[in-house]
């Protein structure tokens, strides 16, 4: 398995739990801008998992992250990696903050398809003035 510390979109991972087909892991903020120590988020790995998609992620991060493809990409190899899977294995990939939140799949292929769900209109409550 992979060593720690490591880290992903600015935050250290620590460890959680870990079973025979799951890790779950806390981001800790290492920044002032976010508090220092601070959960600022978690990532669950499950792995493997029946059927054909054989990994799944699942991840709340900090608002910041969803600016792009990129994290989803950055999550998906980070999550490969946690459970020593080969890089062409099926997999999902679900991120959320407090109001947004994208997906990426790979059919095994090589082939990959994000997606955003949802993006609160501009002007909108969730914006601060």
């Amino acid at each position: 398995m992979s060593n720690f510390p490591m880290e992903i979109f600015g935050c250290q991972l620590r460890e959680t739990f870990s079973t025979s087909g799951s890790r779950s892991f806390d981001l800790i903020a290492t920044g002032k801008n976010l508090g220092k120590g601070a959960i600022v988020g978690w990532i669950d790995v499950h792995y493997p998992c029946r059927g054909h998609v054989r990994l799944k992620v699942r991840a709340s991060v900090p608002e910041r992250v969803l600016s792009g493809p990129d994290a989803l990409k950055a999550l998906s190899r980070l999550a490969l990696e946690l459970v020593e899977a080969d890089p062409k294995e099926q997999f999902e990939v679900y991120m959320f903050s407090a109001s947004n939140c994208a997906s990426m799949s790979s059919s095994g292929t090589g082939a990959i398809e994000t997606s955003r769900l949802f993006t609160p209109p501009s002007g909108s409550a969730n914006e601060s003035k």
